[in-house]
């Protein structure tokens, strides 16, 4: 034991204790400055937290002042608005219990008024009815001598007015023969109209039954010879793109094959075979792209022959198609052209027809007026004579008239007198109480309106308030701000400096243990290597001998299990076979003990139970043999793979060999060189590894510098927008309040204005009621004696004109006689411009129907190209069978070309 622990020791000092030295202080060297790192770290890292958690309690503080402060100016605003709200309320109810008392004052000094107007009214009221009452009596005889007279009026004018309805009678059958004839007329035109465009619509309908079968014809053969093209270009799709998949995969399985070598290569460390396959990748890669466009250029040429194919028996069709279509379609504008000639042809008759009946109207009418002319002319004289009765007895109740009214108008004009003076009072009371209630409104409006200002100043003063608090809150939050951002890109740049000191010191310490490290590595390395040669070598006989002595083993567990499966096997069906047979022999014993005769149920219930307990032994029996049999095809297959298992073993180890030993001589050689190439290239990485950390010190520098920079414009900018706030904030309180201030003084003046235009008003509706009172009596006693001097006058002119008028209705009704006949004259020259009017329109409204069927026939021709020229881009499509009912309304342009829905 002692022997082995000193060639431990010695092998220890001999390849890892200088190593080990190097390492033990190379590593309390760059734990000493890692933990000076660490220390220095925590101090920046510990101020620069003291300095975040102060410029987050200075915001909060910031916070907390400013919603105190705006909290403060909410209360001193709420508490002003609700006393000047108060004040608002009391004014609104001393306003309302002011005009309460002035409307109650007017009530009284109208009711006053009232009962004064009603007492003058009933003294006048009795005055005229006592005139009235002599007036009566004298109208009542003049109107019994007008009743005699229109009695016996009545009885002429009877007789008038039979003769007339007989003459009118005859004069309508006359009009009534005339419809007949334009009925039936109307009956006749249908008729035949109806039959024509049936005639035509069922020609049309033919026409594209027929048109239809033609596109669903023209349409197979189409879809037959095109779909041997399509299906030719859908083959050669799947073709090509199988060639494509082909080439693809060939492609895919090629690199595949690569990146297993490269995949070995790397996990081997072979980096000069990763290099050479990452060539043949890269040269590959540019193979298969040049196969792929040759290909593809070889598919695009295949592919467009096709096409070709495909596209000229599509032009062939197109051709067809068009042509067939713009017969068609041309015929049914032909038919749609007819059917509007035939409707043209039918309004033209129907007009002739109304021509000839509102001629026959017109005579109809014009013998109506002459018939009511002769009775205007027999009743004239029948009247002449009431009236020359009616015109005496009226004149005799006119002159009771006047009379009458000279007397009313004596009690008028002392009702108008004394009713003109309580209207002057009446109008002065209310004139009053209106001034009075404008001054009220007035003075209420003031007070609100200055009560209004005052809580619209208070709103002005509290939001510049809370707006300037929030700006002065926002400026010291761009201070601290400011002071955050310095903070922390100064300790960043005290964290980069650290960090940048601790990288130039470990990678100097760690450069002198590698390389110390990497030749006493590489010593070892080789001499392992050796060694590892022969002991692999001896390795492989001692393999080859536990293969063969574990195949051995392996055989006789198996061959071992083998027997005693059988022998238990054998055992289970022996013990079946001596069980099933007590079986038997029990259910024989109580079958036999079984009466033939009266116990037959039974004995066939145990016979069943025999049958079924054989077929089961049977089952059972199968079922082991068949176990059994599986097990020893499964035995036999575990034989066979254990001899399979161990050839391969022996070929295995033996390859295992081969690869140690040439991977060893390899390694010797490889390692070496690496050993070389690993110390130029840890020095020179830890070189540049100083240099990069320089480079980010200076970069982080120059980021402190810049990102000042920007903060100080940023700072400046944000304070110079806050600045800019207070200011317009300042300006527009003081424009609110200086348009405030205006429109009170405004508002005030206006007001003041208006009481004196009140006050003007009223002493103005004074001084107009007084004259007005003075004018309406003067005018009263002036129309009372123009009155009293007219009616006087005019009882004398009565009499007067009572002659006069009775000259003069004989004179009327001569004149009545002469206007009848006249107009007799005129209604016969009037039948005569009518019938010349009606023969006028007729001519004019068939020249407009022939122009409306022109433009009908030139919009059909016009639309029929219009739907050709859509056609013909694509001629297959358009105008399908399953649309070609539409097609009428297309050309009549109701309805545009398209595809079928």
């Amino acid at each position: 034991m002692e022997k082995d622990s000193e060639a431990i020791q010695k092998l220890i000092d001999k390849h890892y204790r200088p190593v080990i030295e190097k390492r033990i202080s190379v590593l309390e060297l760059v734990k000493g400055k890692e933990k000076l790192y660490e220390k220095n770290a925590f101090r920046i890292e510990s101020s620069l937290k003291r300095k975040l958690e102060n410029h987050r309690e200075a915001i909060e503080k910031l916070e907390r002042e400013t919603e105190a402060k705006v909290e403060q100016l909410e209360e001193a605003f709420a508490k002003k608005k609700e006393g000047l709200s108060e004040k608002k309320e009391a004014a609104e109810k001393h306003n309302k219990k002011r005009l309460k008392e002035l409307d109650d004052t007017l009530d009284k000094r109208c009711s006053l008024n009232d009962l004064k107007r009603q007492k003058v009214e009933a003294n006048h009221d009795y005055a005229v009815k006592e005139a009235t009452k002599r007036l009566l009596e004298k109208q009542k005889k003049a109107d019994e001598s007008i009743d005699d007279a229109v009695d016996d009026h009545n009885d002429r004018m009877g007789e008038l007015l039979k003769d007339t309805n007989i003459k009118h009678v005859v004069n309508e059958n006359n009009l009534e023969i005339a419809r007949t004839a334009f009925d039936l007329a109307h009956k006749r035109i249908e008729t035949e109209d109806r039959e024509r465009q049936e005639e035509i619509l069922q020609k049309r309908n033919r026409h594209l039954a027929g048109f239809k079968d033609e596109i669903i014809q023209l349409e197979k053969a189409y879809e037959k010879a095109r779909k041997p093209h399509e299906k030719a270009i859908v083959d050669l799709e799947k073709k090509q793109e199988k060639e494509h998949s082909a080439l693809l995969e060939k492609q895919n399985k090629e690199l595949a094959k690569q990146e297993n070598y490269r995949k070995e290569a790397k996990k081997l460390e072979d980096s000069h075979e990763s290099s050479a396959i990452d060539k043949r990748i890269k040269d590959l890669k540019k193979s298969h792209k040049k196969a792929l466009e040759a290909q593809r250029t070889e598919h695009g040429a295949q592919m467009a022959k096709s096409r070709r194919k495909l596209q000229d028996v599509i032009d062939t069709y197109a051709e067809r198609f068009t042509k067939m279509k713009r017969e068609h379609v041309e015929a049914i504008a032909k038919s749609l052209a007819d059917e509007k000639e035939a409707e043209t042809e039918k309004l033209l008759e129907l007009e002739k027809e109304n021509t000839v009946f509102n001629k026959a109207f017109a005579t109809f009418k014009k013998q109506k007026q002459n018939i009511r002319i002769d009775h205007d002319i027999q009743n004239i004289n029948i009247n002449r004579t009431l009236k020359e009765i009616r015109l005496l007895h009226e004149h005799e109740k006119e002159i009771a008239r006047p009379q009458n009214d000279l007397e009313e108008n004596e009690a008028r004009f002392r009702k108008e007198a004394e009713t003109n003076e309580l209207e002057k009072a009446l109008r002065v009371a209310r004139a009053q109480n209106e001034r009075d209630k404008k001054k009220e409104a007035l003075a209420r409006e003031k007070e609100l309106k200055r009560l209004d200002s005052e809580i619209k100043r208070l709103q002005y003063e509290r939001d510049h308030d809370r707006e300037n608090a929030e700006i002065e809150k926002e400026l010291a939050i761009y201070t601290k701000d400011h002071a955050h951002e310095v903070a922390i890109l100064d300790h960043h740049l005290l964290h980069t400096k650290n960090h940048v000191a601790l990288q130039h010191e470990r990678g100097e310490a760690f450069f002198r243990r590698a390389e110390t490290e990497i030749e006493r590595r590489l010593e070892t390395k080789t001499n392992d290597l050796e060694n590892l040669r022969v002991s692999a070598e001896s390795d492989h006989k001692d393999m080859v001998e536990r293969i063969q002595e574990i195949h051995e083993k392996e055989k006789r567990i198996y061959e071992e299990t083998y027997e005693e499966l059988v022998q238990d096997h054998e055992a289970v069906l022996a013990n079946l076979k001596k069980n099933h047979a007590e079986n038997e022999k029990k259910h024989q014993e109580k079958i036999d003990d079984l009466d033939q005769k009266k116990d037959k149920k039974a004995i066939v219930q145990l016979k069943k139970e025999f049958e079924e307990l054989k077929e089961k032994h049977a089952s059972i029996l199968s079922e082991k043999k068949e176990t059994q049999k599986n097990r020893r095809a499964a035995h036999k297959r575990m034989l066979d793979l254990v001899e399979e298992k161990r050839d391969n073993s022996l070929e295995e180890t033996e390859t295992l060999l081969y690869h140690i030993t040439d991977q060893i001589n390899a390694a010797i050689n490889e390692a070496r060189a690496q050993a070389e190439k690993e110390i130029e290239r840890l020095e020179e990485t830890f070189k540049t590894n100083a240099s990069r950390a320089d480079v980010f010190k200076m970069l982080q520098e120059k980021r402190k510098e810049e990102t000042v920079s920007a903060a100080d414009d940023y700072q400046n900018t944000r304070v110079h927008r806050a600045r800019s706030r207070q200011t317009k904030s300042e300006n527009a309180l003081f424009d609110l309040m200086k348009a405030l201030e205006g429109e009170q003084r405004a508002f005030e003046k206006k007001n003041a204005d208006k009481v004196q235009d009140t006050e003007e008003a009223y002493e103005k509706q004074l001084t107009e009621t007084e004259r007005e009172k003075i004018e309406n009596y003067r005018r009263l006693r002036d129309n009372y004696e123009e009155e009293k001097k007219s009616l006087t006058l005019y009882m004398q002119k009565l009499k007067k004109r009572y002659e006069e008028t009775l000259a003069k209705e004989k004179q009327k009704a001569k004149a009545e006689e002469e206007q009848f006949f006249a107009e007799k004259q005129r209604i016969e020259s009037e039948l005569e411009k009518t019938r010349e009017r009606l023969d006028k329109d007729f001519e004019e409204t068939q020249a407009k129907k022939h122009e409306d069927l022109a433009n009908a026939k030139n919009t059909y021709a016009q639309n029929t190209s219009a739907i050709m020229d859509k056609v013909k881009e694509i001629p297959h499509e358009l105008l399908s069978a399953d649309i070609v009912t539409d097609i009428p309304a297309m050309v009549k342009g109701e309805k545009e070309v398209g595809f079928a829905e």
